[in-house]
């Protein structure tokens, strides 16, 4: 460094320049910073989150400035995919170490890599000193009162938060969408759901007016294998008759029309019911994990098409039960499920410990999704708003909000 104080200094006015950006954001209440659209007709925003605000800023110049700054922007991105909160605080603190770090280098010499240790013990330290300063959440009202500091005081958004996560719990499945209204909607669904699923065929539907179906004390035959033709699915429909089977759900990777033709005629005759949903996601990973899945919280055993063995070995033990299941044109749920409660714990205590081990964002987020369907308790928030600017700000404030109170909740809070 101090041969090339050229690459220090212009190292360092890229990472004052993003510090500097977020600054003004930092504390409990909202300051706000401004701004300007990508281009002329889009609407300026009003930003209160540093990892956002870094986001926004593409490109510095001159490129040696550029390093520095997207050095720190991507950290931003990283605290707050990992913690959801505290982006600002952290590029302070980033801004303080690198500028008087670099400062002692260069000007007094100091040894860098004792420097690094001696950051290293002081981490420690204050590691230790907040972890003896932690203060649980347990009630409602403490999860409103961190929830409100994360949404930039919108009292009704905080107040649902604190209603979901009392509801629900840490490790419920709680989904954030865009509503169609001005204020905030949450909804309840017992069980789980898979996005991504649902019928193959309105003419399975038999609540009509809601377009849906549901049954209750339901089996179910868990594959991603298509079924093109009646006879690959025929042996299986007997088994399931003879041995009383008087609902049936089957979940597969694609029904064919004169299969489905097949699923309407044996509900009509009423000898057995049944009803033909997609097996969960796109991806294979992820159609492997619902399996899984649904698997674990049924007691069924999973049929995969890659074992090419289709059901020649279908017993009607390998099916799961469940006490509701429903389905509609993109969603599939259950309620209910007869698993095994001691391996549906084990199976959670497994897809925790693969947390920390998963380096995506995609990757988290869906094992967090995951283990909020084993829990069993679903919560949905629609956020609305006047504006499209409003709606997006909102709804990332409380998507944010979900990651950073959930892991609160979890750990406790350092008043």
């Amino acid at each position: 460094m101090v041969r090339q104080p050229r690459t220090y200094y212009h190292l360092r006015r890229g990472i004052n320049t993003i510090a500097n950006a977020v600054r003004p954001t930092l504390g409990p209440l909202p300051r706000l910073v401004l701004m300007e659209g990508l281009r002329r007709d889009f609407a300026p925003e009003y930003l209160d989150d540093g990892a956002t605000i870094g986001r926004r800023i593409i490109e510095i110049t001159p490129r040696s400035k550029d390093v520095g700054a997207m050095l720190l922007r991507h950290a931003l991105y990283q605290m707050q995919q990992e913690a959801g909160d505290g982006s600002v605080t952290m590029a302070v603190m980033f801004q303080v170490m690198v500028n008087e770090g670099m400062r002692s280098i260069r000007v007094m010499g100091t040894n860098a890599m004792l420097l690094r240790a001696g950051f290293e013990k002081g981490l420690a330290a204050v590691v230790a000193a907040l972890n003896q300063n932690v203060t649980p959440l347990s009630r409602k009202e403490h999860y409103t009162t961190v929830a409100r500091g994360l949404v930039q005081n919108d009292g009704e958004l905080a107040e649902m938060m604190g209603e979901i996560f009392d509801i629900v719990g840490t490790d419920g499945l709680i989904v954030v969408e865009k509503g169609n209204r001005s204020g905030l909607e949450r909804e309840y669904i017992e069980g789980t759901y898979w996005h991504l699923s649902g019928w193959y065929s309105r003419r399975l539907i038999t609540e009509v007016a809601e377009e849906r179906t549901v049954f209750e004390d339901a089996a179910l035959l868990i594959s991603d294998v298509e079924l093109k033709e009646p006879e690959e699915l025929i042996p299986v429909l007997e088994k399931c008759v003879k041995a009383g089977v008087k609902k049936l759900v089957i979940v597969a990777g694609g029904v064919g029309d004169r299969v489905i033709g097949l699923l309407v005629n044996n509900n009509k005759a009423k000898t057995i019911e049944t009803l033909a949903v997609r097996t969960p996601r796109v991806g294979e990973v992820q159609r492997v994990a619902a399996m899984e899945d649904i698997a674990m919280l049924t007691g069924g055993r999973p049929f995969y098409s890659a074992t090419k063995r289709l059901f020649q070995d279908f017993e009607v033990a390998d099916l799961g039960h469940a006490r509701r299941a429903w389905a509609t044109q993109s969603l599939f749920g259950l309620y209910g499920g007869k698993g095994d409660p001691r391996k549906i714990r084990q199976h959670m205590v497994s897809l925790r410990a693969q947390l920390p081990l998963a380096e995506l964002d995609f990757d988290k987020k869906m094992l967090q999704e995951r283990i909020g369907r084993m829990s069993g308790g679903t919560a949905i928030l629609r956020v609305g708003g006047y504006t499209e600017t409003q709606l997006d700000t909102r709804t990332g404030l409380a998507q944010r909000a979900v990651t950073t109170l959930r892991g609160a909740v979890q750990s406790g809070v350092v008043v």
